[in-house]
């Protein structure tokens, strides 16, 4: 599933470009981040999503908590979702806005509706 979505982001996203993964779930949103990761290691580029210099991001990253989005972030991937701390929340959306980062992946709030 991750493979088809990480060669969209290489196509249409090239040369820096910013991508936004949609996910369905909470838990898709960190395991979508960790397998793009997974996948730019697999290519030997693992930090072809980070945009900025490893110390131009570190300020940023040492103020979240999440260890696993700390890491994401560290390679230019982040995430957001409902539930996670404001201040984390803003922090990923300022690195991405400001271009420190290619890819964010944000959770779509589904709600179905049954009408009998």
């Amino acid at each position: 599933m991750m493979r088809p979505c990480y060669s969209a982001i290489l196509n249409h996203a090239a040369g820096g470009k910013p991508a936004i993964v949609f996910v369905p779930t909470r838990k898709h949103v960190r395991l979508t981040a960790l397998d793009l990761l997974t996948s730019a290691a697999g290519d030997g580029d693992q930090h072809r999503f980070r945009l900025a210099g490893e110390a131009d991001l570190e300020p940023y990253i040492s103020r979240i908590k999440d260890a696993a989005l700390a890491h994401a972030l560290s390679f230019g991937v982040g995430y957001v979702h409902e539930t996670m701390p404001a201040l984390e929340r803003q922090v990923v959306e300022f690195l991405f806005d400001s271009g420190a980062i290619q890819v964010r992946s944000r959770l779509v709030a589904t709600f179905v509706s049954w009408v009998w």
